[in-house]
């Protein structure tokens, strides 16, 4: 139902957020051209329907398969402080077990204003971790 619904009437995708999300979510997705951004990747993401989604829905609540405390590469996670999808203290947990891991969290920012708002320094952030 879900991928019916994305299809027909994509801008839906997008409106709890517009209408109850943190102030700074509601501003970017106020700037033109943002909301149907988004509302197209989801769109694309259940064009075969929706149960990949669903299904990564499901693997994120359940064990991953592998220790976080093994992985040997440099990891930053971004997160905003005032994120409505994805709990702060969800990237607090990944940071403590993953070895040398370090957080990032930007006050005043959302799910979607965090990487709309701050893109280059993620990407530069991610370039200096891999050298």
């Amino acid at each position: 139902m879900l991928g019916a619904v994305v299809r027909r009437r994509p801008g839906l995708t997008t409106l709890p957020v517009r209408l109850l999300g943190p102030l700074a979510d509601r501003q970017v997705l106020a700037q033109a051209g943002t909301a149907r951004l988004l509302s197209d990747g989801f769109r694309e993401g259940v064009r075969q329907g929706a149960a990949g989604h669903a299904r990564e829905l499901i693997l994120l609540g359940r064990p991953w398969g592998f220790d976080l405390a093994s992985i040997d590469v440099p990891v930053v996670i971004w997160h905003g402080s005032v994120d409505g999808v994805v709990p702060l203290a969800f990237a607090r947990h990944l940071a403590e077990r993953i070895p040398g891991a370090e957080l990032r969290v930007v006050p005043g920012e959302g799910h979607f204003s965090l990487p709309i708002r701050h893109m280059r320094a993620i990407l530069s952030s991610f370039a200096a971790s891999s050298r």
